[in-house]
């Protein structure tokens, strides 16, 4: 059925909807035109300043009329309409998540990772001995500086004298780009991550021509696949990243860790609560599951249970030891203008992104995100579209591309009636991204309103039901 169809069709069902259900979209739909009309001022004084987003949402963070009547909107809207419809967004990241945590998502996730380890290295292992036996030379990876080459060239040196297996493969699989700088956390680097261990940076074990068929008939997409197990050998367990509990035994009194430069890793199988930071909450929706620790976070709460935080604005701090961290967060206030590294299990960005004016703070947005999880933890992003699946799959893909860039591997996706949602897991401790591809990454982050001038982008209108005709005629006679 085409779209003028479709309308029709909706058009015909309004005649025989009740006074009841019609007054209820109304409602609706005045909220909905709330919410689209600050998105849509946003945008038109993000043009009309010259893109100054910074000065945009200053601005607009200071305009607590419109935030406090945004929520309420938001608010009623979550709880008046949307709870309506049975599985609601809440109800998918919730499920997400416990698949991912525990059921096997995680599990699988890893062993796709060894064997996608285990493809790349015998593929390098075959090119090397082709090069030999052709009297040619392989580089370990072009990327690396000759300093680097050559430590792995000791390493590998040493490691024949001691009668272990060679290092070149790894080297190459786990080292896509030079080495940063050591920079402090309370930044988020744009530079790449140097030498995370391939063990643990979540290689899926799939060929590329595996990797990029299509799973025809269905909307539904999950990056899993069987159990398989990989034996470690001690070279390279000691290079894998420490989890929470191999790094108490070396925090400092204050429970800040010794080594700012490691964040917590998330194991299998999985044990206690999930904490997720809800960013963009409005009322908390996922206090009410128990398997959560949930932290809500918005520019302005619609309810107490909510911590007031301006999110492009926060700063990340060092991460803290497990208890430090539970006392730490169990003493937060609003307004939250700091929050340590790698202390979240899942991040959720229901609505968010979108709210943005500009590509740059979508983008600094997943920065801040891989910034404030445990590695293998879970992004989750839900951004709203009422078309079909295909019309915005070109978005879909790009958002994909640049939010794997920053240190993520999208694990499942799902195209709902009116929403996208997708999930994404960390696999590097930092972020992976050159600072001289930013910006292609950047642009990768629109949304089909960027792309409209403002004459072209119209303010949302409230359209006339028949019910509202037809009371306005029934006034009409009464008076006459």
């Amino acid at each position: 059925m085409g779209r003028k169809a479709k309308k029709a069709a909706k058009r015909k069902l309004e005649g025989t909807d009740t006074p009841e259900v019609l007054k209820k979209k109304e409602a609706h739909e005045e909220l909905a035109n709330t919410i689209k009309g600050l998105h849509w001022r946003l945008r038109k004084e993000y043009r009309a300043n010259n893109e100054d987003h910074d000065a945009v949402w200053q601005r607009h963070s200071q305009d607590v009329g419109s935030l406090e009547k945004y929520a309420e909107a938001m608010h009623r809207l979550a709880t008046e309409h949307w709870d309506c419809h049975g599985h609601t967004r809440v109800h998918w990241c919730r499920d997400t998540a416990l698949e991912f945590f525990l059921k096997d998502g995680m599990k699988l996730a890893l062993a796709k990772d060894a064997r996608r380890r285990a493809f790349e290295e015998e593929r390098f292992q075959q090119e090397q001995a082709r090069a030999e036996s052709e009297g040619k030379s392989i580089a370990l990876d072009p990327s690396l500086t000759q300093e680097e080459d050559n430590v792995v060239k000791s390493i590998n040196s040493s490691e024949r004298d001691s009668g272990d297996q060679p290092r070149e493969s790894r080297a190459k699989v786990s080292c896509p780009s030079k080495q940063p700088e050591h920079e402090d956390v309370k930044q988020i680097s744009l530079r790449s991550e140097l030498c995370v261990p391939s063990e643990n940076i979540g290689h899926q074990g799939l060929s590329p021509d595996e990797e990029h068929q299509p799973n025809v008939g269905t909307t539904s997409i999950t990056d899993q696949s069987g159990d398989v197990k990989e034996e470690l050998s001690s070279s390279v367990v000691e290079h894998l990243p420490k989890t929470e509990s191999s790094m108490v035994a070396e925090n400092e009194s204050d429970g800040v860790f010794k080594d700012e430069d490691r964040v917590p890793v998330i194991t299998d199988p999985f044990q206690g609560k999930i904490r997720l930071l809800d960013v963009g909450s409005c009322y908390n929706p996922f206090r009410e599951f128990p398997e959560f620790e949930p932290i809500g976070i918005d520019l302005c709460p619609a309810t107490d249970t909510v911590f007031q935080c301006d999110f492009l604005s926060l700063t990340i701090s060092r991460p803290l030891t497990p208890p430090a961290l539970t006392s730490h967060l169990s003493a937060m206030s609003s307004p939250v203008t700091q929050l340590p590294s790698g202390a979240f299990h899942v991040v959720v960005f229901s609505l968010l992104l979108e709210y943005m004016p500009s590509r740059l703070q979508r983008w600094r947005c997943c920065l801040k995100a891989h910034a404030l999880m445990a590695v293998n933890g879970l992004l989750i992003v839900v951004t709203p579209d009422s078309h079909s699946l295909h019309r915005n799959a070109p978005m879909m893909k790009s958002w994909k591309q640049a939010i794997e860039a920053v240190g993520f591997r999208r694990w499942r996706y799902e195209k709902q009636s009116h929403i996208h949602c997708m999930a994404f897991r960390k696999i590097t401790e930092k972020v992976a991204v050159e600072e001289k591809e930013t910006d292609k990454y950047v642009e990768m982050m629109y949304i089909p309103q960027d792309f409209k001038e403002d004459a072209d982008e119209k303010a949302p209108k409230k359209r006339k039901t028949k019910h509202k005709v037809a009371a306005k005629s029934d006034s009409a006679q009464q008076e006459k």
